[in-house]
Order: C-alpha cells, then sequence, then structure tokens
C-alpha cells in the first residue's frame, strides 16, 4: 500500500498574516545589498525510506565539493545519520523534530542562516520527516521566500525501481503540484533496486503521468547501473566506509585497478550534477 507519508497533502498554505515567521533578520534582496553570486540551496526529499536520499545528498555535495564552490551540509533525518557520518564532507546535524512535531524555532534559525549566508546548501530530509519539513515550507511559503531572498532552490527528489517505484511515482506527482515554480525539481532515477519500469513492463518515462510531469522538471539526474563486479562493488565499499570518491582517490590502501573503477561510476554522475547546476 502507499506510504501516508507520501499520500498525506500538506495544507494550503495559510494567509500572510497568519505564517509561520521565519526570521527577523533582513536579506540581502530585502536591504537592497548586491548578491555577488546567485548561491543554490538543495533539499532532498521523498516520503519512502530506504530509497537513497543520503546517497543523492552525498553525490550532489561531493559534485558541489569538487568545483571549490563553498557549501553546508545539513542532515535533519531523525532517525539515522548517515549523512552526518561522512565526515570529510563535515555534515551538521539539526534536530528537526520535537517528539512528532517540527521544531519550528531551530528551523527558523536554519533558514534564516540559509538566506543570509554566501554559500550553498544541502539538505538531506529523512522519510519521518519528510511530511513536517514540507508542510513547514509550504505553508510558510519559504520555497518563495528563500527565492526572493536571491537564492536558488531546488529540490532533488530520488526515484528507484522494483516494487517502490509506485510509491516514488506518487510522491513526485505530489511535489510537481505543490511546490512553487519558483523552485527547481530534478528527479534522480535509480536502477540499482531494479529498473525503472512499470508492472506492465512500461519504461517510466514512457508513461502518461510521467510525460505531464516532465514539464516541470529542470533536469533528471540518471545515476548509472554499475557492475555489481566491478564499479558496483567498489562504489558499495565507499559508501560502506563512509567514504567519498575525493576520499578514495586519496587511500592507500585502496588500489589502482578498484580507483579506476570508482572513477568510471563518478564520472557521468558528476557531469550530469553539473549539467544541472
Amino acid at each position: 500500500m502507499p506510504n501516508d507519508d507520501v499520500n498525506h497533502q500538506p495544507p494550503e498554505a495559510s494567509s500572510p498574516d497568519t505564517r509561520i515567521s521565519p526570521t527577523k533578520r533582513t536579506s540581502r534582496a530585502s536591504t537592497g545589498e548586491p548578491n555577488p553570486k546567485r548561491r543554490t540551496v538543495n533539499f532532498v526529499l521523498q516520503g519512502k525510506g530506504g530509497c537513497g536520499k543520503t546517497v543523492v545528498a552525498s553525490l550532489l555535495a561531493q559534485s558541489i565539493q569538487a568545483t571549490g564552490e563553498p557549501l553546508v551540509c545539513i542532515d535533519t533525518d531523525p532517525t539515522n545519520k548517515s549523512f552526518a557520518d561522512i565526515t570529510s564532507l563535515r555534515v551538521e546535524r539539526v534536530q528537526l523534530l520535537n517528539g512528532m512535531k517540527l521544531n519550528v524555532e531551530v528551523m527558523n534559525e536554519v533558514i534564516s542562516r540559509v538566506a543570509d549566508e554566501d554559500t550553498n546548501f544541502v539538505f538531506d530530509n529523512g522519510a519521518g520527516s519528510y511530511q513536517p519539513m514540507m508542510t513547514y515550507l509550504l505553508e510558510a511559503g519559504l520555497f518563495e521566500w528563500l527565492a526572493e531572498a536571491g537564492k536558488r532552490v531546488v529540490v532533488h527528489v530520488p526515484v528507484i525501481g522494483s516494487e517502490a517505484l509506485s510509491h516514488m511515482v506518487i510522491a513526485l506527482e505530489h511535489m510537481t503540484r505543490t511546490i512553487p515554480a519558483c523552485v527547481d525539481v530534478i528527479p534522480w532515477h535509480n536502477p540499482f533496486f531494479g529498473p525503472l519500469v512499470t508492472d506492465a513492463g512500461i519504461d517510466l518515462e514512457e508513461t502518461e503521468m510521467y510525460a505531464e510531469m516532465a514539464a516541470r522538471f529542470h533536469a533528471t539526474i540518471k545515476l548509472p547501473a554499475l557492475n555489481p563486479d566491478y564499479s558496483g562493488a567498489c562504489f558499495a565499499k565507499i559508501l560502506k566506509n563512509k567514504q567519498t570518491f575525493a576520499d578514495a582517490r586519496a587511500d592507500q590502501s585502496i588500489n589502482r585497478l578498484s580507483k579506476m573503477f570508482l572513477e568510471q561510476a563518478w564520472t557521468p554522475i558528476h557531469q550530469q550534477i553539473q549539467a544541472a547546476w
């Protein structure tokens, strides 16, 4: 059955005078100060657990880091700290929930910082906090608020194959309808759990529902299907060891051939991220 987190829709945005106030600070946009370069705020969101949200956040962060761009990574997953465990990304852990409710005071500080700082951000959000986070961002008008503060806002949505595909598509369709047009939406196709094919044998991108959503996508990132004996095995090992590709290049315990396989995995991913950047 579909995941409740996916099917439950956030409430309609409140009127401006009743919205949660994200901050009392003023942004560069409101003061008229010049913003030398538009920074990107990246939210990795998906209501289904175990679909590779942390992998997406990590790859995105590594690609930004590889270009020398300034970056802050934030882990808001209330259940585990897999993103924060990747030490070379220097991820900051934020306690998003207070019990089952969103900790508004904490998130107001975080979103205020996002608006104020001249850097890029990557948020990894867990399935358990998907609904509170989406409700907060939508109900308080924070997607629009960040855009008005001069930020480029991007929502990255993991999509995996096998029996979970229908859950993924429902969540993706929901986000394309509810997220405002000022936000770029980028689905990430991940074939690790199986091909992205419906029960009827139709490729996801050839379905009517996907075609209707496609105009809303800024780009689509397709993770390569890695050979499980070569690149796939090497990639799985650095994931298990909480390493980045840069960590692996510097790791003298990893042999030269394994490093070649890792580069074969990394290069097409990095190129797609930069093309969408």
